[in-house]
Order: structure tokens, then C-alpha cells, then sequence
């Protein structure tokens, strides 16, 4: 009966040890953790950005072409609007008529 006794103090002091040590830990982690009016913010991609750029003349070549052409295939649109782009041409309406 004493063993068992022993025993259950033991395990409770265990859990209590691995409990305190959770609680440090999370502790240390909230004190670790940037506020959020000094976190960093991303920046927004400057209209100079090449790659923002690109996608802007995509994007309006594939709208150009969706009302030019219309009822055709919904694939036809981005392909033909990434053949019109990679040679950095602007789709104008009145020309795809």
C-alpha cells in the first residue's frame, strides 16, 4: 500500500514539474512574440515592378479578349492572352475585330 502511495506522489509531483514547465514556456514564448503595431508590413509592389507589371498587362489583355471573343473556350482567353503579353504587345479591341 505504501509503494502505491509513493508512487502516486511521485506521478503527481511529475505532472505538476511538466506542468510548471509548459507554463515557462509559454510564457517565455508570449514575451518573445512581436507586438503588432511594430510587426514589419509588406510592402505593396511598386507599379515600377517588373513582374507586377507583367501581370497587369496579362490580366487587362485577357479581360480584352474575353470581350472580343466571346462563347469561345474558357482556356482560350489566358493562353491567348500570355501570347499576346510575352511579347509585351497590348490586345486592343478594335485590332482582334
Amino acid at each position: 500500500m505504501e509503494e502505491k502511495i509513493t508512487e502516486t506522489i511521485a506521478t503527481e509531483n511529475s505532472v505538476q514539474e511538466e506542468t510548471s514547465a509548459n507554463e515557462t514556456m509559454v510564457e517565455e514564448t508570449k514575451t518573445e512574440q512581436i507586438p503588432s503595431e511594430e510587426a514589419p508590413k509588406p510592402e505593396a509592389p511598386s507599379p515600377a515592378d517588373p513582374i507586377t507589371a507583367l501581370c497587369e498587362n496579362f490580366i487587362e489583355n485577357r479581360d480584352t479578349i474575353k470581350k472580343v471573343f466571346r462563347g469561345e473556350s474558357v482556356l482560350i482567353y489566358p493562353v491567348a492572352s500570355n501570347a499576346i503579353t510575352t511579347y509585351g504587345v497590348k490586345a486592343e479591341e478594335d485590332k482582334l475585330r
